[in-house]
């Protein structure tokens, strides 16, 4: 067997009994517009982008570097199942934002392991947010952090997460890169969410991909620069789980190895 294989066989086996235990945080969304639900995960747009600050520069353990992300739900889910927002992305949009911090675990020079945990700062590390304004723009890094709501749909704080890349030449090897961060909510709109979800975790897992078309044009994320040769710029598709109760350490490990193995399958076809 493969090595890689075998070490994420490993360990899904080391964290399974972990997540079998964690249920999932159903609400329905009552948005100005429209209402939603039920659903417990936001689908996102894999046209999103994350930049990571000098990472190609981090080889070492313990060096660090700042991660940014922002990226658009394209749809409600349930389980598996699409569930009807008539109105999205043409009435009004929904918006997600993140900043956090990466830390080296490992880089063999193709490969990086590293973990993830709060950007710390007066600013919270992750927001969704409602605007019915539909107007934000990738290119322009506009349009992400505004909201017609006066606050937030929902904040959080990462409180931990893992995460790989594959590099080859300075890009991602096809598509082979994640990171998963969990998210602790800390703060929600009133009046949209029933039930309320403020006490919540979130699972925030984003599959990296080196998209040049979508990347191309682009000069900076959340306002800040790719300026640097050691800036990792990426395409992204993400999902937004809602877990009913915090999520144990190891739940964010076995999104990320299962994520791994599919990619490994893949590749091997």
């Amino acid at each position: 067997m493969n090595a890689l294989k075998k070490t994420l066989v490993a360990t899904l086996g080391s964290v399974f009994f972990a997540t079998s235990t964690v249920s999932y945080a159903m609400t329905t969304a009552s948005y100005p517009i429209e209402t939603v639900g039920p659903f417990d995960t936001y689908d996102l747009s894999s046209a999103s982008v994350a930049l990571l600050n000098e990472s190609k520069a981090a080889t070492n353990p313990g060096d660090t570097y700042a991660g940014y992300y922002q990226g658009h739900v394209n749809e409600h889910v349930l389980g598996s199942t699409a569930i009807t927002s008539t109105l999205l992305n043409s009435s009004y949009e929904i918006t997600a934002v993140a900043r956090f911090t990466g830390e080296t675990i490992s880089f063999d020079g193709v490969n990086s392991l590293f973990s993830i945990s709060s950007a710390g700062g007066p600013d919270a590390d992750f927001k969704l947010l409602f605007d019915a304004a539909n107007n934000r723009d990738l290119v322009a890094d506009s349009g992400y952090t505004d909201t017609t709501l006066g606050e937030s749909l929902l904040e959080g704080t990462i409180v931990g997460g893992t995460g790989s890349l594959t590099l080859l030449g300075g890009g991602i090897v096809d598509g082979l890169g994640f990171t998963t961060l969990e998210i602790a909510v800390t703060k929600t709109a009133a009046n949209i969410f029933d039930p309320d979800i403020l006490s919540a975790g979130a699972l925030l897992r984003l599959t990296l991909d080196e998209d040049g078309a979508l990347t191309s044009p682009i000069t900076s994320v959340l306002g800040e620069l790719v300026d640097s040769p050691n800036d990792l710029l990426v395409g992204v598709d993400a999902e937004l789980r809602l877990a009913a109760v915090p999520l144990p350490a190891a739940f964010w490990l076995f999104g990320g190895a299962l994520g791994l193995l599919g990619i490994y399958a893949r590749r091997r076809n």
